[in-house]
């Protein structure tokens, strides 16, 4: 009997590529991952890493490849891609679902390295039938994991990780049925609201996927009925992701939106919601009349700065820079570290004396590898949640960028450095965000020295989980505060911590623009996508999983 084997099988709608293990026969052992390399090849060489189902039992077959990869300079997979270096998930950061490994990828084509996602999932008795619901519920949150870890450029390829499960294909062809089926849900081409509905969606996926066995087997429909149930996925039935991906901001990062937006299909626009006739609009003011036209201010995407960029779009200028974002943060950390009693002269990393005195006046750091990493470069600092020999590695990395240099041809070099000059941006760039208590500060705090009349005097914070009749006055008290002459600008942030934040802002219809830094290149008064439609915000915000959002306080008074 052949081995079992990756198969990428054609008939998928959209674009969209899967890679499974085929066929129907089980390996006793898991192969080790030289075995399978040249059919997971392509997988890592689209930058969407792979998915490894292996028994409880079994030791790890990429504990084995990366030991190996640590004796070679560099190991070629093809298309101009080379694995140039492996490491593993620090515990301190881990969780159950999380990937374990990361490999370090350098693509010629692209000049660029980077870092790939695998993912082990060891699963006990992996060929039990009564497991089936478990090991479903439990890959979907590791994949969930496994998709916010793609790098960003590659989240919306429609290439997928590959699922692997070498002991048991068919679990493999299951989850990769699931996982098509919950892409086509969250886009909008299924509506399933019932399990059978379900049911007979993924089981018509089989046909593609396991042409020998195309048909659920014994229990197989009861636990994918579970799956639905268990998940809520009714509940996408009713609303689809928005038409553009430009739409969904970081929520991008969101498994539902990079699942939905693997597949590339165009999503057609909501329909305008007019304005009642019996509310008269707001004149066209001057700061409100290039919205009706679709366009304000925004600023290009950079790395950690969606704090300073949601301000200056709250703002419509560019106000807010980095040296100030990262001088806000530091006393934050130097309050938080006071809290604690802890001093800061025994702190390493990005907390040390010499670099937090020069980022707290706007001014760059020099600072040796030797003092920067300390005598435990190992150790998580309680106030960046990162080691130094992390920090270290990515600001080494950003002035690689910057410099053409790459860890393949540059390696000597690279690891050779031993004093780094760090600006305020490189310090802002390797902090893991900002949190929404400490942006609601600078904002109030950059509004308080703003001079404009038509802006908000101070936001306010709401939680749209637990505040939702609140969430759904906004949109009312945005008309009230257009037709006063005010602005009501909306920062949002979406996912979980720090979380990524972006803003909105109405135009004089009720409709909202997304000032997202996806998508442009430039800073100034542009095009913007729709956000929403009049009406539309509450259940938008709820589609979307937005976690919070700040929302001008209720006064409608002028500043003096």
């Amino acid at each position: 009997m052949s081995s079992p084997r990756v198969n990428k099988q054609a008939g998928f709608p959209n674009q969209v590529e899967h890679r499974f293990t085929a066929g129907v026969q089980g390996s006793q052992n898991a192969p080790e991952i030289n075995a399978l390399l040249p059919e997971l090849a392509k997988s890592i060489q689209n930058k969407q890493g792979f998915v490894y189902l292996l028994d409880g039992s079994s030791a790890s077959p990429m504990a084995n490849f990366v030991n190996r990869l640590q004796n070679m300079e560099a190991l070629d997979i093809g298309n101009g891609c080379r694995i140039v270096g492996a490491f593993r998930t620090p515990e301190a950061i881990a969780s159950v679902y999380s990937p374990q490994w990361t490999l370090q990828v350098y693509d010629s084509a692209l000049e660029v390295s980077f870092e790939i996602p695998v993912t082990e999932v060891p699963l006990n008795n992996i060929n039990n039938p009564a497991n089936v619901t478990a090991q479903l519920l439990h890959v979907k949150n590791c994949m969930d994991s496994h998709l916010r870890a793609l790098p960003e450029a590659f989240k919306d390829s429609p290439a997928c990780p590959a699922i692997i499960c070498p002991q048991n294909p068919r679990l493999a062809q299951l989850i990769t049925a699931q996982e098509e089926c919950l892409g086509r849900q969250y886009r909008g081409e299924l509506h399933c609201k019932e399990g059978i509905e379900w049911i007979y969606a993924a089981e018509e996926t089989l046909k593609t996927i396991s042409p020998e066995n195309p048909h659920f087997v014994g229990e197989e429909s009861v636990d994918f009925e579970s799956f639905f149930t268990r998940n809520g996925l009714h509940a996408f039935a009713k609303h689809q992701v928005p038409f553009s991906i430009a739409l969904a901001g970081e929520n991008a990062n969101d498994p539902v939106y990079i699942r939905a937006f693997k597949r590339h299909i165009p999503n057609a626009e909501p329909h305008t919601r007019t304005t009642p006739a019996s509310k008269k609009p707001a004149p066209a003011l001057n700061w409100l009349a290039p919205r009706n036209q679709g366009l304000a201010f925004k600023e290009p995407q950079l790395q950690m700065q969606c704090a300073s960029q949601a301000i200056n779009c709250l703002l419509q200028r560019h106000e807010v820079r980095p040296e100030n974002v990262a001088s806000f943060m530091v006393q934050q950390k130097l309050q938080m570290l006071g809290r604690l009693e802890i001093t800061t002269d025994t702190q390493v990393g990005l907390m040390h004396p010499t670099i937090l005195q020069a980022i707290s006046q706007g001014q760059s750091a020099t600072i040796s590898r030797a003092d920067f990493l300390g005598t435990t470069p190992d150790e998580i600092c309680i106030a960046t949640e990162l080691p130094p020999t992390q920090s270290w590695r990515q600001l080494i990395n950003i002035g690689a960028v910057e410099r053409n240099q790459n860890w393949v041809q540059h390696a000597d070099e690279l690891s050779a450095i031993d004093q780094m000059t760090i600006t305020p941006e490189d310090w802002l760039s390797v902090q893991r965000g900002t949190e929404m208590r400490d942006l609601l500060a600078l904002v109030n705090t950059t509004l308080t020295n703003s001079r404009q009349p038509h802006q908000p005097h101070s936001m306010s914070h709401l939680n749209t989980r637990t505040q939702s009749q609140a969430i759904a006055r906004q949109e009312d008290r945005a008309r009230k505060f257009i037709e006063h002459g005010k602005d009501f600008p909306i920062i949002i942030r979406t996912g979980q911590q720090s979380g990524h934040y972006f803003t909105i802002v109405p135009d004089q219809h009720g409709n909202w623009l997304g000032l997202n830094a996806l998508g442009t290149s430039i800073t100034g008064v542009q095009p913007c996508e729709i956000f929403c439609r009049a009406g539309q915000l509450a259940q938008t915000l709820q589609r979307m999983n937005a976690t919070d959002i700040l929302v001008p306080t209720p006064q409608l008074q002028s500043r003096n």
